[in-house]
């Protein structure tokens, strides 16, 4: 099950916040009220996983995470780039070699 989705971070009293998990997930991972989940927090990424997922197995997952995340980053700076004329390709090789 991979999946990318938006979820809302909604105010839950005073100090606290929390995020929905659609019924979906919860059925697929079989998590119950009240069990616990991994929460990483990492610079800018917050990762929430079932306890019931092996160490080395979430270790496996996040590196190939990491791969697909730097995939899209990079296709998403070439997107914003744009294509090179052929004239700015040959300054640039030119450029490199110099």
């Amino acid at each position: 099950m991979a999946t990318f989705d938006i979820r809302k971070l909604v105010k839950s009293g005073e100090t606290s916040f929390h995020v929905v998990l659609p019924r979906s997930w919860v059925n697929y991972y079989e998590l119950r009220p009240g069990d616990n989940l991994y929460v990483l927090n990492e610079s800018q990424l917050i990762v929430i996983a079932p306890t019931n997922v092996d160490i080395k197995k979430l270790k496996s997952l996040l590196s190939e995470l990491c791969r697909k995340l730097y995939a899209v980053d990079h296709a998403v700076e070439n997107k914003r780039e744009g294509p090179q004329s052929p004239a700015s390709t040959e300054d640039t090789a030119v450029s490199q070699a110099s």
